[in-house]
C-alpha cells in the first residue's frame, strides 16, 4: 500500500483541521471527512454534495434523508479525488468550456434554461464550483480512460461476426443501467449492501435512476447515468438474467454482492433482435474420414485448396480430382437456420475462400460461400465494433480504479 509523502501531507492537516470557510448563509469549521493520498475531503465537501443529492433525488432536506446519503457521498468524493489526482499526475486536464457544455447539456435534458438549472442549486446553498468539480470529475476520468486504456483494446472482425451473428439469430437483449456502490474492504461490505438498500428505496418512492447514478456509481457508466444500452442475454450471468426476467419495465433489483461492489441494475426493456435477413450460397465438401489425398494430407489439400481454388467453380473442379469427396450445393440458404459451426461459417467466411476444415459429428466439412446478400451493412458492423470497444473500456476503467482505491492511502474519520 502506498503512503502519502509526509512532507506534503501533514502540514496540509495543520492547515484545513482549523481551516474556516463560510457557505452562502452558513459559517462553521471545516473537518477533515476523509485523507486520500495528500488530498482532503472536509465536512463541507460533504456538505455541498449531499445538497447537490438531495435535488438531484427530489428527497426532502430531513436530517434522516442527509444521514442515508452521506456514506455514498463520501464514497464518490473518494473516488472522485482519486480520479483528478490520477488525471494530474497524466497531466490530463479539462478545459472550462468543456464543464460549460456539460452543464447545459445536463439542462437541456432536464427540459429546463441552463440558468434556471444552475438557480434551483443556488436557491439551495449549493456554490457553483461543486457541480463543476464533479463534472470535472467525470469528464477527466473519461479523457484518462481513453489516453490509457484504449490502445490496449483490439476488437477483432470475427469478435464483430460473433456479436452480428448473435443479433441475426434473433438474440434476447435487455436494456439495462448499472449503480455500482464500491466495497473498499470485506468488512464493509454490510453497510454497503445496507447504503444500496436505502438507495433503492428512494428509486421505490420515485428517485431517477440515472440522478442517482451519476451521483453515486463508481461505474465508467455513471455518466451516462448508468446506461449499459441494449445487452445480449447471452452476455450476461444467468443469475441477473433471472433476476432481469422477473422485473418490469423500470423495475430495480435487490442489492446484488460481488467482490469489488454492491450493484443495483434496473431493467429499462426487453426486446427480440430481428434477424439480419441474409441468404446465402454454400459449397460443401465432405471429406468424411479421410486424411489423405494422394500425395496430400487433408491440411496441405485444403492450404493449396485456399490459394488455388478463388471461386466455386475452381474449387468444384479441384473436388472432382479427388475421390470419394461428397459435393453438395446448397442455394439461397438462411444461416441462421444451420447448425453451428457451418452456421457461423456462413455468416462471416469471406466469398471465395475455402474454410478451415470443420469437424461434425458426420465428418470433416470444408466450406465456400458462393455468394451472400442482404444481413448487416458497414453502418451496423461500425456501431457493433464501437459498442464492443466501449463495452471493454468501461471493463478495462472500472478495474483501473479498483487498483488506484487499493493502491491508495485512505481514511475515512467519519
Amino acid at each position: 500500500m502506498r503512503g502519502p509523502a509526509p512532507n506534503r501531507l501533514w502540514p496540509l492537516l495543520a492547515i484545513f483541521l482549523t481551516l474556516v470557510s463560510a457557505a452562502p448563509g452558513t459559517a462553521f469549521a471545516q473537518a477533515i471527512v476523509a485523507v486520500v493520498n495528500d488530498g482532503l475531503i472536509t465536512d463541507l465537501d460533504v456538505e455541498q454534495r449531499l445538497r447537490v443529492a438531495l435535488i438531484v433525488t427530489d428527497l426532502p432536506r430531513t436530517d434522516e434523508n442527509a444521514a442515508r446519503l452521506r456514506p455514498q457521498v463520501i464514497s464518490a468524493l473518494i473516488d472522485e479525488e482519486l480520479q483528478r489526482q490520477e488525471a494530474e499526475r497524466l497531466g490530463i486536464g479539462v478545459p472550462e468550456e468543456e464543464i460549460d457544455a456539460a452543464i447545459a447539456e445536463i439542462a437541456a435534458s432536464s427540459g429546463v434554461s441552463q440558468d434556471a438549472f444552475l438557480a434551483r442549486f443556488r436557491a439551495a446553498g449549493v456554490r457553483d464550483d461543486t457541480l463543476r468539480r464533479q463534472l470535472e470529475a467525470q469528464i477527466v476520468w473519461v479523457e484518462v480512460a481513453r489516453r490509457q486504456l484504449a490502445g490496449r483494446v483490439i476488437i477483432t472482425e470475427a469478435q464483430v461476426d460473433q456479436a452480428l451473428q448473435r443479433l441475426s439469430r434473433g438474440e434476447r437483449q435487455f436494456r439495462i443501467a448499472e449503480l455500482a456502490l464500491p466495497v473498499y474492504a470485506p468488512g464493509q461490505e454490510e453497510r454497503v449492501v445496507a447504503d444500496a438498500g436505502r438507495l433503492r428505496e428512494a428509486l421505490r418512492r420515485g428517485t431517477s435512476f440515472a440522478a442517482l447514478a451519476r451521483q453515486f456509481s463508481a461505474s465508467a457508466s455513471a455518466e451516462r447515468g448508468g446506461d449499459l444500452g441494449w445487452v445480449s442475454a447471452s452476455a450476461l450471468p444467468a443469475e441477473l438474467v433471472s433476476i432481469l426476467e422477473t422485473l418490469p419495465d423500470g423495475g430495480v433489483s435487490e442489492p446484488i454482492v460481488t467482490q469489488q461492489a454492491v450493484f443495483l441494475f434496473q431493467r429499462q426493456g426487453e426486446r427480440t433482435t430481428g434477424a439480419g435477413e441474409m441468404r446465402v450460397d454454400l459449397l460443401l465438401a465432405d471429406f468424411g474420414e479421410a486424411t489423405t489425398f494422394g500425395d496430400e494430407n487433408l491440411a496441405a489439400f485444403v492450404e493449396r485448396a485456399r490459394e488455388e481454388a478463388l471461386s466455386c467453380p475452381a474449387f468444384e473442379a479441384l473436388l472432382a480430382e479427388q475421390p470419394g469427396i461428397v459435393v453438395d450445393v446448397q442455394s439461397d440458404v438462411e444461416p441462421i437456420g444451420l447448425d453451428e459451426p457451418l452456421a457461423g461459417t456462413a455468416f462471416s467466411q469471406p466469398i471465395g475462400v475455402a474454410s478451415r476444415p470443420l469437424v461434425t459429428d458426420e465428418g470433416t466439412l470444408v466450406v465456400m460461400v458462393c455468394r451472400r446478400e442482404g444481413g448487416f451493412d458497414e453502418e451496423r458492423r461500425q456501431q457493433v465494433r464501437d459498442q464492443l470497444r466501449t463495452e471493454a473500456i468501461e471493463r478495462l476503467a472500472s478495474r483501473y480504479l479498483r487498483n488506484l482505491r487499493q493502491d491508495a492511502f485512505i481514511e475515512v474519520r467519519a
